[in-house]
């Protein structure tokens, strides 16, 4: 298995919406709801709290210091035209 890079920059989730519009061609938005609200429509609480954590706290990544390293970096772009096959979007 080879080596695949880190994410080269941190979008947002609205970024993000935007940007699988653009390259899948589908509808996609951005909804926040409350853990609550999450854990009501199946969601594994677990995974909730992970995310109430990242919201929280931030999954902190120096993205400066990675590129100093030397260590690749794949554009959230281009991740997306790699896997776009694998990407499933209901609705």
């Amino acid at each position: 298995m080879g080596y695949r890079g880190s994410a080269a920059e941190a979008p947002t989730q609205d970024e993000v919406a935007v940007l699988l519009n653009r390259e899948l061609g589908k509808s996609v938005t951005a909804r926040s709801v409350s853990p609550d609200e999450a854990v009501a429509t199946g969601m594994f609480k677990g995974w909730v709290r992970t995310q109430e954590w990242i919201n929280e706290v931030g999954y902190r990544a120096d993205i400066d210091a990675l590129k100093r390293w030397g260590i690749p970096l794949t554009p959230f772009t281009d991740w997306v035209k790699r896997h776009a096959a694998d990407i499933v979007i209901e609705g």
